[in-house]
């Protein structure tokens, strides 16, 4: 108990609550020895996810390591010989999305608005949505590809037909990180974007209080909300970036952080 509160202590009540999640799938995995699966993760869940999983000494493969995506299963096992791994236990399914791309440019905005409020489906059992030049590919969960491809004709205005393929034949994107540093004078998120975004503070405030911005794939609408390394903050019709250290005052006392920004070539 001692060794769990330690850690605790270290995240947010929003991720203590997504803890307590896993430290249930792992006593289901102690009592029963059979794997338990998660649903998609963000980057953020998986990664803290990974730290309790280490700290308690438990098995776990993340299909992240096998295949390139963002949203990533987690498989909880028991230690052999009660389990041997194999990939297909992740459950997840690569959907090509076909359209006549002439006309059209489907956006990863339409996609998962049509899954979500079309089918009415949670976000968890979606992964990766991938665009790329009039391509579209959509990791789901396995157990949902029939109900998928027997319910979703359209995206927007835009007939789509949906196809199963291996994941052998994911895109490969063409993003790329820049790495920078930077000066704030604090670290609450409307001062960190405008240090980020070369933007203004009022600017900055604008965004955020129009729900545009999210730390962590939560919508954050306080501009005082204090930022911490390794934060991921995305900004909508600028991108997202990566609190990749905090290092420290300047001689100025300014806080000098490292940002790892997506490039889209």
């Amino acid at each position: 108990m001692v060794e769990k509160d330690s850690l605790f202590q270290h995240f947010r009540r929003d991720e203590k609550l997504f803890l307590e999640k896993i430290e249930e799938l792992i006593q289901k995995v102690e009592d029963s020895y059979y794997i338990q699966v998660t649903e998609f993760l963000d980057p953020r869940q998986v990664y803290i996810a990974k730290i309790l999983l280490t700290t308690r000494k438990t098995i776990f493969y993340v299909s992240s390591d096998y295949y390139a995506m963002e949203y990533a299963r987690i498989i909880i096992s028991p230690p052999s010989p009660y389990y041997e791994f194999d990939f297909s236990h992740f459950g997840i399914s690569l959907l090509n999305i076909s359209y006549n791309d002439k006309f059209n440019q489907l956006t990863h905005a339409q996609i998962l608005g049509t899954l979500l409020h079309t089918l009415g489906i949670k976000r968890t059992v979606i992964g990766d949505i991938i665009i790329k030049k009039g391509q579209a590919q959509l990791l789901l969960d396995s157990k949902m590809v029939s109900y998928f491809k027997n319910n979703i004709h359209k995206i927007g205005r835009t007939s789509v037909i949906l196809s199963e393929d291996s994941l052998d034949h994911l895109i490969q994107t063409d993003d790329s990180d820049e790495t920078v540093d930077i000066l704030t004078t604090s670290l609450r998120v409307d001062k960190v974007i405008s240090s980020v975004l070369k933007i203004s503070r009022n600017e900055a405030l604008a965004l955020i209080t129009s729900d545009k911005v999210k730390i962590n794939y939560m919508i954050v609408n306080k501009a005082f909300y204090t930022i911490s390394a390794t934060d991921i903050i995305s900004v909508r019709g600028y991108g997202r970036f990566i609190i990749a250290s905090d290092n420290g005052l300047s001689k100025q006392k300014k806080h000098k952080l490292t940002i790892i920004r997506k490039v889209h070539k």
